[in-house]
């Protein structure tokens, strides 16, 4: 909700690299305490979750990867 919220703001205002940079912690902590309940569910939460950790690692590398080598600052790297 508040993701949606935030690119329904950012389209009108354009304030993605302004000030949303401050939510990110909190968007990462809740998408933490969303993956520990998700894992709570026997073995097919757990699977699902390590794959969107995974997903989350390879995205991550990716990005830091070109921001590295390439100096990409798109969106798709944030």
């Amino acid at each position: 909700m508040l993701l949606v919220l935030g690119m329904l703001i950012d389209h009108q205002f354009s304030l993605w690299n302004k000030h949303w940079y401050f939510s990110l912690p909190a968007l990462a902590i809740f998408a933490g305490v969303a993956l520990d309940r998700i894992a709570e569910y026997h073995t097919a939460g757990k699977v699902v979750a390590g794959a969107l950790v995974s997903y989350l690692l390879v995205e991550s590398t990716v990005a830091w990867l070109l921001r590295v080598f390439l100096y990409q600052w798109s969106l798709q790297t944030l």
